[in-house]
């Protein structure tokens, strides 16, 4: 009742652990970081413009107080920060405890240019915890700052460290991350409320999968999303979650408007194309249907594209991607004429050619007429049938070589297995005696 606080709320965040083995006057032990008491900061302001700090029990020597940090009106000056992490730090300190530490200093305020400090500097205090790094390289950081008191941070701070970046996993298991790191780094061209919208959709997914997350800012304009792990995982594990996290979201909304990925496209494909020249090999650019991009999915749209970055840049077309997307595909080849570099075969079900629907005859044709003398490269890509209503029971190869047993499994649990090679030889050899008479 002292508290203010009902049962419920003390239970749920408790301030205090009553240790009954212990005396009564050593019973009550504080959960609640000790905060930095108002006669230390008042000792700050006696200063000058630098001198010996006492905090949180350690001699810390600070200098050029009155040095502005962040301009603005009113400025920032080094004497507040000190003040303000002093202040956090008791905070602070449990989610930077037993962590390496990498510095983001700007010793001359935010106004100049900031650099990465990760090496433990020689002059720090005997008491900054130095952790080193048994993995290190040549070049790379050896010895560390471990934050494991609350002094260290305000150190950090008169050090010129504004940012403060922990490793998201301990010193005592560096390859055993405690959180997964989602890092939407903006680049130029994204605006502060697209970071937000893309942020918002990682906290729908996540939300949605149940897990806990937080987000953060970072630097000048990232956002940082941090999500808890349990014991036992690699850095590689977390990685491929969150990358397979990302791309699921990526799905949900554009990386810019029209326009920019249009011009993103051309810059990009422009730089592409004078490294093909300079090795003889031409460029070609070829659409895809609707289901596997929202880029360009018709042939006008792939020779408008081809037309934009160079015009000696083709276009490769395929039957498969046409039939979805195309309103007639033999006008589609005639459109594109003598821009046609390369051309791929298989029918509307993505079959051998002569499996489906499609008019080779009509299509050969088509292909003489615009003086078309290239390759018909085949890519059919033969559907897994594992049903009673399966055409082709021989299709699946029932003794697989040179696959582990872990592989083939995989391959069945992603819902695909692996075609025999009698059936895939009559695949190619039906694409064969459709299209040679034709030729």
């Amino acid at each position: 009742m002292l508290s203010g606080r009902t049962n419920e709320e003390v239970l749920a965040d408790p301030h205090r652990l009553w240790r009954s083995e212990a005396p009564a006057a050593e019973a009550s032990v504080s959960l609640v970081p000790e905060e930095l008491p108002d006669d230390a900061v008042d000792e700050l302001e006696s200063l000058g413009t630098g001198g010996t700090w006492e905090v949180f029990g350690r001699r810390l020597k600070v200098t050029n107080l009155d040095k502005v940090l962040f301009p603005g009106d009113p400025p920032v000056t080094k004497r507040e920060l000190l003040a303000y992490a002093a202040r956090v730090a008791p905070l602070t300190l449990p989610y930077l405890e037993n962590r390496p530490l990498n510095m983001h200093r700007y010793p001359n305020g935010v106004q100049a240019r900031g650099f990465w400090h990760k090496q433990r500097p020689q002059h720090a205090p005997s008491w900054v915890r130095c952790w080193e790094n048994p993995d290190a390289d040549e070049g790379e950081t050896t010895a560390y700052v471990v934050p494991d008191e609350p002094a260290v941070l305000v150190w950090a701070a008169n050090f010129g460290a504004l940012e403060w970046h922990p490793w998201t996993s301990r010193a005592e298991s560096p390859h055993e991350p405690t959180y997964a790191l989602i890092d939407l780094d903006p680049g130029e061209r994204t605006t502060w409320e697209e970071l937000l919208t893309l942020t918002r959709l990682h906290r729908t997914a996540l939300d949605h999968l149940g897990v806990t997350a937080r987000a953060k800012v970072t630097g000048r304009r990232g956002i940082q999303i941090w999500v808890p792990v349990v014991p036992g995982y690699t850095f590689e594990d977390t990685r491929a979650w969150v990358a397979h996290i990302s791309r699921t979201v990526g799905k949900v909304v554009p990386d810019g408007t029209p326009e920019q990925e249009w011009q993103w496209c051309v810059e990009s494909l422009t730089e592409i194309h004078e490294h093909a020249n300079a090795a003889g090999v031409r460029m070609c650019i070829e659409p895809l249907n609707r289901f596997e991009t929202h880029f360009v999915n018709r042939g006008e749209q792939a020779l408008a594209l081809a037309d934009a970055v160079a015009p000696d840049v083709g276009v490769c077309l395929d039957c498969f991607h046409m039939n979805i997307e195309e309103v007639d595909l033999l006008e589609t080849i005639r459109a594109i004429g003598p821009r046609l570099t390369d051309f791929h075969v298989a029918d509307n079900n993505r079959m051998a050619c002569g499996m489906g629907a499609l008019d080779w005859p009509a299509i050969v044709s088509t292909l003489k007429e615009v003086g078309y003398d290239g390759a018909l490269t085949v890519e059919f890509v033969a559907p897994i049938d594992r049903t009673p209503a399966n055409r082709y029971p021989d299709a699946l190869e029932t003794n697989p070589v040179d696959i582990s047993p872990e592989e083939l499994q995989f391959i069945i649990d992603h819902g695909s297995s692996l075609l025999s090679e009698g059936f895939y030889s009559m695949l190619v050899e039906k694409c064969a005696t459709t299209l040679l008479p034709l030729i």
